[in-house]
């Protein structure tokens, strides 16, 4: 993961008949065509979804599908956040860096 302040990790989730898929990276109309997923930039499709149908947590206990993206997509921010840490340090102790400041 590059250490600057703007990684190239990201996540895209897109929904099988969102009426807005045309104006994404997903497009088949997209300049290059649709974005391939890949390790940095993962692209999951939630199957029989519509837009917005993935909003919330609580929708993957009504959708399997979106359930197993959702678990997934967690997964791989936290071994992102957790990439970052072990190459940067764990941060301080919020009353260090209070204190630190005060000093």
């Amino acid at each position: 993961m590059p250490q600057d302040e703007n990684p190239a990790e990201e996540l895209i989730q897109r929904s099988e008949y969102d009426p807005w898929s045309a104006a994404s990276v997903s497009s088949k109309y997209r300049p290059g065509g649709r974005l391939a997923s890949s390790k940095d930039v993962p692209v999951f499709l939630v199957k029989n979804g519509s837009h917005c149908t993935d909003i919330s947590v609580a929708a993957g206990n009504a959708n399997a599908g979106l359930k197993k993206i959702q678990e997934e997509m967690t997964g791989l921010v936290k071994g992102w956040v957790d990439e970052f840490w072990a190459l940067n340090g764990a941060p301080k102790a919020r009353d260090t860096v209070a204190r630190e400041f005060e000093a």
